[in-house]
Parts: C-alpha cells; sequence; structure tokens
C-alpha cells in the first residue's frame, strides 16, 4: 500500500463528503486506503460515509478524543509507506496527492510534504516557517503573540499568518508542516509509537511532529505547484471559539515546555497575561468614553473582553 490517508471529522458532514469526492476523483495511480475517524458527531457524519462511501475505513468515536488521539487510532491500524494527515475541510485539486507521494518517492531524506494552501478565494493561508528560522521562532512567536494582542483590528488573521514568508517559487525546505495536510514517510517515526502526542488535544501536535521528525535528519518540504482548498476554521464550531482560543494557548505552551524549557513556557504566558491586561484595559476606556449606551458595538466589546478575560487568566495561570 503506498498510502493511509487519515482524516479527523467533528460535525463537518457536508464538507467531509465534498473532501472525500476529491479524494477519489483527484486521486490516480497509487494505492491508497482511506480512514475517518469521527469523533462523536451529532450530525449523521458517521452514517454519511457508510452510506455513501462504503470502502472507507470508518471508526466511530463515542467521545470527542481530539485530534492527536483520534490520529492516533487510525495510525495503529494502517499499513503502508506514506501518512497523509488531512482536515476534514479540504479540497484535493490537480492529483495533488500523488504528486506529494512521487516527491516522496524521489527523495529519500523528505520525511514530510505539503502543498500550498488556499483558502476558498485563492489566497495563501500559510507562510511556513524556513528551516533556518524555525530554530529562532520561539522570539518570533512571543513577538507576534503580542502584536496580534494590541492590534488585533489590523491583522487579518484568516488572509494571512504572521509568519516568516518563503518563495512560493521554487520547492522549499521548511521548519514545520501544518496539520491541515501533511504526509509523512513512516521511515521517520517509529512504528512502534504514536504518531502524535496526545498531550496535544488539538493545536501545536503538527508542530510537534514536524520537530520530531527534523530531529531524526529528514527533512520537510513546501511543493508551491501543487495546491488543496482549505475552508479555514469551517471545522471548529463558532460556538466553541471561546473556548478554542484559550486550548490553542494551553497547547502551545505544552509544545514550548517539552521541546524548549519551563522558563520559556512560562515566558510565554506570560506575554499572553501582559497582552490580554493592555488589551482590557484600552477596550474598557474605549467604551466608557467613545461607545454610547445600547449601542450594538457594546455587546461586540463585551464578548471580546470576555474572551480576553478567559486568556488573561489562563496567562496568569488561574482559572476564570
Amino acid at each position: 500500500m503506498d498510502l493511509s490517508i487519515i482524516i479527523v471529522s467533528y460535525n463537518v458532514r457536508d464538507l467531509l463528503r465534498d473532501c472525500l469526492k476529491s479524494i477519489y476523483t483527484q486521486t490516480k495511480d497509487i494505492s491508497f486506503e482511506v480512514f475517518v475517524v469521527d469523533n462523536a458527531s451529532s450530525d449523521g457524519s458517521s452514517d454519511m460515509v457508510e452510506k455513501e462511501f462504503s470502502k472507507i475505513n470508518l471508526i466511530r468515536n463515542k467521545n470527542n478524543l481530539g485530534f492527536a488521539k483520534a490520529n492516533n487510532i487510525a495510525f495503529k491500524l494502517s499499513n503502508s509507506k506514506y501518512i497523509l494527515l488531512l482536515n476534514p475541510d479540504t479540497i484535493i485539486l490537480d492529483n495533488a496527492i500523488q504528486k506529494m507521494v512521487a516527491f516522496m518517492n524521489e527523495h529519500f531524506k523528505a520525511g514530510g510534504v505539503t502543498p500550498k494552501i488556499l483558502g476558498p478565494e485563492g489566497n495563501i493561508q500559510y507562510f511556513q516557517l524556513s528551516k533556518d528560522a524555525f530554530s529562532y521562532s520561539y522570539f518570533f512567536y512571543l513577538f507576534c503573540s503580542f502584536f496580534q494582542i494590541l492590534f488585533s483590528k489590523y491583522v487579518k488573521k484568516k488572509k494571512s499568518r504572521i509568519h516568516l514568508y518563503n518563495s512560493y517559487k521554487k520547492i522549499n525546505e521548511v521548519g514545520f508542516i501544518a496539520g491541515t495536510c501533511f504526509m509523512l514517510s513512516t521511515k521517520a517515526i517509529n512504528r512502534n509509537e504514536d504518531i502524535l502526542d496526545e498531550r496535544f488535544f488539538m493545536f501545536a501536535e503538527d508542530r510537534d511532529l514536524s520537530l520530531r521528525i527534523r530531529k531524526k535528519g529528514y527533512n520537510l518540504y513546501l511543493l508551491p505547484d501543487i495546491s488543496i482548498i482549505h475552508y479555514w476554521g469551517r471545522s471548529c464550531s463558532e460556538n466553541s471559539s471561546f473556548c478554542r482560543d484559550v486550548v490553542f494557548c494551553e497547547n502551545r505552551y505544552i509544545f514550548l515546555k517539552k521541546n524548549f524549557s519551563i522558563f520559556k513556557a512560562l515566558l510565554y504566558r506570560l506575554v499572553i497575561a501582559i497582552g490580554y491586561l493592555k488589551f482590557l484595559l484600552w477596550s474598557n476606556i474605549k467604551v466608557a468614553l467613545f461607545i454610547p449606551l445600547g449601542s450594538k458595538d457594546r455587546l461586540y466589546h463585551r464578548k471580546r473582553n470576555e474572551k480576553a478575560k478567559a486568556l488573561f487568566f489562563w496567562g496568569m495561570g488561574l482559572s476564570h
């Protein structure tokens, strides 16, 4: 078997259907199997897969086990040369999967590859960190985190990422690959271990996996001539965004503590706390002085401040 495709799904039935259709339409001339791990969806996702895609290996979890643990379940059942971690809110274009497999076959030192990831409007969603920049990325993340907190109004996070840019005119060796579409070689990981660290419920596990692969002497590549579409954020409920931001920060903290040091991890928490404290102070002054009572803007700012409070308390190591 050339490839095992693992898709972890949670309440994205229609997007998942489109993703699976694109896989079978756009993937030719390689042997592959597909695992869909459903994390206790309530929208009929599992039934749809069972009815419309009988060849797929469907795993129904009774609870939402998170991204890392769900992927590990399928990984232990797979038996192939390469593994593709793929989000359910993606669309495969132009035989992208086969082209990634061909690249892996031709480059022995390739531990992982990713295509150019586009939003539905055609914009580039991820600017990957270069290989050299990854070594210095910790301090860069601190700067970016602080900048985004204070100037979030001016940072269009859905259309660009504050990362060091790589040229998309040639194949680039990168420091990490996003879990949106991450093809890796089984030679770069230990088959007897989990593919992802289950301490990460979601977020940061792809960064951790990338670092583990590179520590084993393998390279990660971005293939700019290959593209997929990613409907950013559709696989996460809008109602869960409040909690999602705290989970994101917590998992980045775990990543820093595991791979760098407890000091750097605590410094990251402090940056988050200080950043959101300043955000709250300015936001409350703005509301008190410039936004009339009864204005719809007050409700908007109140919701933003509640999220900011949660992240401030998280940064201080306190519950909220």
